[in-house]
């Protein structure tokens, strides 16, 4: 941890949440119980070694701090089995009321307010999703916030300008605009340059704009730019407490905190992206509550894990190397990494992949770039390509099974039992009551 923050930040001041309580609905059948037998949360789903959640909370952990708090609804007790406190790290559950489900913002706001963290003008509360896989310094985004004397700070890093609908968008002081180019490759252009100029730096938030439907004809236009919102935020107390006058309940014109609304505000408001981020661009606003932007270092990994598909590259990138996963927990063998109590039959075929505990893999079995997580068996002559099996779902018994000459291309397979000689490509496969089913690794949803 650096020592600058120990200095700007005493580790006591900072106050982590991770936001874990959404549907995860660009998932598909992933976390969806109506379609899959074995549903998770998004902070669940595995990467590598890991599970998801645990990127954000490594990036407390390399901070010194000892505890976090995890906001939990849609499928709580899948993290609740699976992400546990330990002798030192713990972790305190926040679970909102199951009638009335807060928007991203609300649940930050009533844990600092009931924990009293906001009657501590020091204090900086630090704010993460569960479903962003990442290994950013957060110490180094800390330090520019308390430098900056900024209210708010959200990092941004830049994604492919094709996939900028899916995203919250910024426009930085001193960033090209759009109307200044004739074109539109010049103005993405002149932004790829900015942002390499400026890397590791950062600026005000002049505008921000939450992400735009995907099937907007012209999405591109839609957007400020192509940094994005990376869902990793830092607040100072005092401007939770000044927001929570003026809060209200997710989709209603509600007071989050009756006895705090005095002279009401916008409504509805509740959303960090939908709301509160483009409130403190507005310039009676942004004076008060300096906002900022860090601008994610070119060296640092950051993936939403938004799709089925985003989970399958995350987990690839994790066997390349360009993420930590946990890999370094198995032994090493020349093909990858081994977990314990595995048998590979000698006529296997393998190439740099993952195989987890309590695992077999049979005769003539190709695998290429695959993670095979714990308690799965793999039958003879099944070939596995750029493809993730999840662990055997918490509650079976039984272990996942891939039949006899099955095969797997770039898929999620989210555990049960695949028949012999299937045959999957690009899809996710499951278990709905019944056999196997298949759905999209694709956000086919329009984002509302």
């Amino acid at each position: 941890m650096s020592a600058k923050i120990t200095t700007l930040v005493p580790r006591k001041l900072i106050k982590p949440i991770v936001l874990a309580g959404g549907y995860g609905g660009r998932l598909n059948a992933l976390s969806d119980p109506e379609r899959n037998r074995y549903p998770v949360a998004k902070g669940v789903v595995p990467i590598g070694a890991k599970r998801s959640i645990d990127f954000s909370l490594d990036a407390i952990k390399r901070l010194g701090v000892r505890q976090a708090d995890l906001t939990v609804w849609h499928l709580p007790h899948t993290i609740e089995q699976l992400v546990r406190p330990s002798a030192d790290f713990q972790i305190r559950y926040n679970k909102e009321r199951l009638q009335d489900p807060l928007d991203t913002a609300g649940p930050v706001v009533s844990i600092t307010k009931e924990y009293g963290w906001d009657s501590v003008k020091q204090n900086v509360i630090l704010v993460q999703s569960s479903d962003i896989v990442h290994n950013i310094p957060l110490d180094m985004v800390l330090e520019t916030h308390i430098k900056n004397g900024a209210a708010a700070t959200i990092v941004a890093n830049p994604v492919s300008w094709d996939q900028i609908h899916r995203f919250g968008t910024v426009r930085l002081e001193g960033m090209p605009q759009r109307s200044d180019f004739k074109s539109e490759i010049e103005f993405e252009d002149a932004v790829g340059a900015w942002i390499i100029e400026n890397e590791s730096a950062s600026a005000r938030i002049l505008e921000f704009r939450e992400k735009s439907p995907r099937f907007n004809p012209d999405p591109g236009k839609s957007c400020l730019s192509n940094l994005n919102n990376s869902s990793i935020y830092i607040f100072n107390a005092e401007l939770l407490r000044n927001l929570m006058t003026i809060m209200t309940k997710k989709g209603k014109n509600e007071p989050l905190f009756p006895e705090l609304y005095k002279n009401g505000g916008p409504a509805p408001f509740s959303d960090w992206g939908r709301h509160i981020f483009q409130w403190l661009t507005e310039p009676r606003n942004s004076k008060k509550f300096p906002f900022y932007a860090f601008v994610i270092p070119g060296e640092y990994y950051w993936k939403d894990i938004g799709m089925g598909e985003d989970v399958r590259q995350a987990n690839m990138d994790v066997l390349n190397s360009r993420i930590e996963g946990g890999l370094g927990d198995f032994k090493k063998e020349p093909w990858g990494w081994r977990g314990e109590n595995v048998f590979v039959d000698p006529s296997a075929r393998i190439t740099r992949s993952l195989i987890a505990d309590n695992t077999i893999i049979g005769p003539g079995a190709r695998l290429d770039e695959a993670v095979i997580r714990e308690n799965t068996i793999v039958e003879e002559n099944v070939h596995i390509y750029r493809s993730v099996v999840f662990p055997r779902p918490y509650e079976r018994s039984e272990p996942n099974r891939i039949g006899k000459g099955a095969r797997l291309i770039e898929c999620l397979f989210l555990g049960g039992e695949i028949l012999p000689d299937a045959k999957y490509e690009r899809k996710m496969v499951y278990s709905p009551l019944g056999g196997a089913a298949i759905d999209s690794l694709f956000d086919k949803v329009d984002i509302p």
